[in-house]
Parts: structure tokens; C-alpha cells; sequence
């Protein structure tokens, strides 16, 4: 007798194309997913490496006690004319002190917005500008905190020695993203008008696009961005330079 082969069913096409489909359906979701973790994570990469550039203003803190090296005392928070009106800015005041040739062509003998300096504003110094912040190229992102009993009072300056607060916890400049202040203009935020919660939508407050708390400028020249919002409270009593309140701050990043 001869042996019988038993030859077992293949699937259909039908069924084979099915099969193909799901798997190709999968392996699309797949790559999806991946590419969308990448894509996150590319991002966040992105962000941590423009919030460490913000924290270039370190420039700033060298200026700063450059010329206080020099005329024993910070910049005033602007220059003003003979009828008080502000003229200049100390953004304009401490470029010499970083090795910047940006004042070729900045008048000191009109305002800010004279005819001739108006032609500098969209020549913005990079130190003064945050790369996560998307502005025009005549803004700031970095402002002073001026006003009664802070550091910049307006056109008088102030020595290292009179701040009695302790020089690591004053705030000399903040970061700033929900106000526009073109980089000469003397205009900063102002402790009479300014916002004490971060970010506040509302009013010019500390604000900054990184995920982070904005980046503050200490009188020691050192810069912070903080794990968490500090408190009005905290940030108010960080602004003045001899209010004798208590700060505990919180150790940055």
C-alpha cells in the first residue's frame, strides 16, 4: 500500500494579508511612540541647554562689580537729564565693562529714543537676551528691580557696603518674559508696580519661559535658577538691600 502524505492547509491570501496588515499597523504605532519619546526628550535637551545659556548674564554680575571696581559703586539704575527724566540705561552704562563694542554709534547727548539711537535698538547684545524667549530683537529678558530701598533707586548709585541684607541674598536683575522693554530704554521692574508672584500674567513681574524659576542676579555676583517658586514674602525681601527681613533660601540649582 502506498503512504498517503497529508499536506496541511496554508492560510489563505486573504488571511496572510490580513496578518501583514496587523503587523504593519503595530510596527507604525511603535515607531510612533518612540519617535514621540524622542522627540520629548530632543526637546527637553533643547530647553536645559537654552536655560543654561540664560545663565550667561553671569556677564552681567562681572560688569557690574568691574564697575563698582572702578567708581566705587553700581551703575545707577539710569542716567537722567536736568529735568529728571531718564536717559539712559545702566544696560547701556556697563557695556564698556564686558569688552562690548555695541555703544559705536549710541549717543550719550540724547535719550534713548533720540533719532540717532534709535538706529542701536535692533542691535541687542546677546548677554542681554534668553534664547527660550522668542522676542524681537530690540528687547530685553534681563530687568533690574528698582525703586525705594533697592539697590537702584533710581539715578543714584549704591555702594557694596551699604547692602546690610547680606550681598547672596539681594537681587540686583531678574529674568523678565511677560513684559517688553527695549534693551536701552531706561525702564526695569519697579518694586512700586511690579507683581511679587511669579510669573503673573496680570502685571511686569519675575517671569521666564523655562520650566524652572526665572534666573536671579545676586549683589555677590552669584546667578540662581530655584527648584520652586520662591513666596512674595521671600521675593520681596530679597529685592531690598537694608530691610533687615530673614530669607531662607532654598538651595539652587
Amino acid at each position: 500500500m502506498s503512504e498517503v502524505h497529508i499536506i496541511p492547509d496554508e492560510p489563505t491570501p486573504i488571511r496572510r494579508r490580513g496578518m501583514r496588515l496587523t503587523t504593519l499597523m503595530v510596527a507604525v504605532l511603535i515607531i510612533g511612540a518612540l519617535v514621540g519619546v524622542l522627540g520629548r526628550a530632543v526637546n527637553q535637551a533643547r530647553e536645559a541647554g537654552r536655560a543654561s545659556q540664560c545663565f550667561r548674564i553671569k556677564q552681567i554680575a562681572v560688569a557690574f562689580h568691574n564697575y563698582h571696581d572702578i567708581y566705587g559703586s553700581f551703575p545707577p539704575a539710569y542716567v537722567a537729564d536736568s529735568t529728571g527724566r531718564p536717559m539712559h540705561s545702566w544696560r547701556v552704562l556697563i557695556l564698556p565693562f564686558m569688552g562690548d563694542s555695541s555703544l559705536h554709534g549710541y549717543s550719550m547727548a540724547e535719550p534713548w529714543d533720540g533719532p540717532n539711537n534709535r538706529k542701536v535698538l535692533d542691535r541687542r547684545p546677546s548677554v542681554y537676551h534668553c534664547p527660550s524667549r522668542d522676542c524681537r530683537a530690540s528687547l530685553t529678558s534681563y530687568a533690574a528691580i528698582t525703586g525705594p530701598g533697592t539697590a537702584f533707586p533710581g539715578p543714584k548709585s549704591t555702594r557694596l557696603g551699604e547692602i546690610a541684607d547680606g550681598m547672596d541674598r539681594t537681587v540686583l536683575v531678574a529674568e523678565v518674559a511677560n513684559v517688553d522693554i527695549p534693551w536701552t530704554e531706561p525702564r526695569d521692574l519697579d518694586v512700586r508696580t511690579m507683581s511679587w508672584v511669579i510669573n503673573d500674567p496680570s502685571k511686569p513681574a519675575i517671569s521666564s519661559f523655562h520650566v524652572r524659576a526665572p534666573t536671579l542676579l545676586f549683589a555677590d555676583g552669584s546667578v540662581r535658577g530655584f527648584r520652586t517658586f520662591p513666596s512674595p514674602k521671600t521675593l520681596k525681601a530679597m529685592t531690598t538691600i537694608s530691610g533687615g527681613e530673614a530669607v531662607d533660601l532654598e538651595k539652587p540649582h
